[in-house]
Formats: C-alpha cells, sequence, structure tokens
C-alpha cells in the first residue's frame, strides 16, 4: 500500500497540563488514526496556556504525518 498524509488531531490542555477530549478531525486511515489519537493520549503533560497570570484550558490542533510505502 502507499499510503501517506496527515491526521489532525485536536485536544484540551487543561488547566493542570493534562490532555482531555482527543479525537481526529481529518482522517487518513483507520490504523493510522488510531495511533495518533494514542500518541497524544499518552504524552506527558503540558504547559497549561495563561490568561491574567492564571492558568486556562486551550484547544490545540496538531496535524500528525504518515507515510507507509
Amino acid at each position: 500500500r502507499n499510503i501517506s498524509g496527515p491526521v489532525l488531531i485536536e485536544f484540551i490542555v487543561e488547566t493542570d497540563g493534562s490532555i482531555s477530549n482527543v479525537h481526529a478531525l481529518v482522517l487518513l486511515y483507520p490504523e493510522f488514526d488510531e495511533e495518533a489519537i494514542r500518541v497524544i493520549k499518552s504524552s506527558p503533560k503540558w504547559i497549561p496556556g495563561m490568561h491574567n497570570g492564571k492558568p486556562v484550558r486551550v484547544k490545540y490542533q496538531i496535524p500528525i504525518r504518515f507515510s507507509m510505502e
């Protein structure tokens, strides 16, 4: 198979840096989609966004590119 392209993942970084609401917005291939979601869910805590010196929730979208030749 010749499959390549991005999987667009959307998620929220909570005020404590944990990740929630992970899902794929742009799908590529079921196994790649699942792997991209797994990688984001298993990532270490992030640094939350700050607003007026206080941590806030932030929504992110990240493309994860796959290539299988």
